[in-house]
């Protein structure tokens, strides 16, 4: 393969685990966002992305009925969509490190490790939110599988 397509591939490679490690990022940092948006999983009553119509509510009243429900501690959103993003942070943090030590062979092999993990989402993705963004998660699982394919074998 000729040089220029190979730092082609490299690059993207690094693109790969730059788009890995902002999904990391946003499971950590918001992982009702991220459930709500991906899995369509509800965040509890009284967190903020919880959206209340503030008309529809009589803050003048005060009784149980109008009070959110207290936080669940047991939450299994804020428990383990966090754990999620560090798994990602974690494979792109290796990725980078790879490639900054010019390892690109690595660099593909943790892109094609990380999509074994990201195929089981695609069923739970379709059931929950349908087929427009399965087939979109299907599509960048097709991408990063190109791009860590091309990493290894070229």
């Amino acid at each position: 393969m000729p040089t220029g397509a190979t730092a082609t591939w490299q690059y993207l490679g690094i693109v790969v685990a730059a788009q890995l490690s902002a999904f990391g990022v946003w499971a950590v940092w918001a992982p009702h966002s991220e459930a709500g948006i991906i899995f369509r999983l509800r965040p509890p009553f009284n967190s903020p992305l919880y959206l209340v119509n503030r008309d529809d509510v009589d803050l003048s009243v005060d009784d149980e009925s109008t009070r959110p429900p207290p936080t669940d501690p047991s939450d299994p959103i804020a428990i383990l969509m966090p754990l999620v993003g560090l798994c990602d942070l974690g494979l792109a943090f290796s990725m980078f490190i790879f490639a900054y030590q010019n390892k690109y062979a690595e660099v593909g092999t943790v892109i094609l490790s990380a999509l074994f993990m990201q195929i089981w989402e695609v069923p739970v993705v379709y059931t929950r939110r349908g087929a427009p963004l399965a087939g979109a998660l299907s599509l960048l699982i097709l991408v990063w599988g190109t791009v860590g394919y091309a990493l290894v074998f070229w």
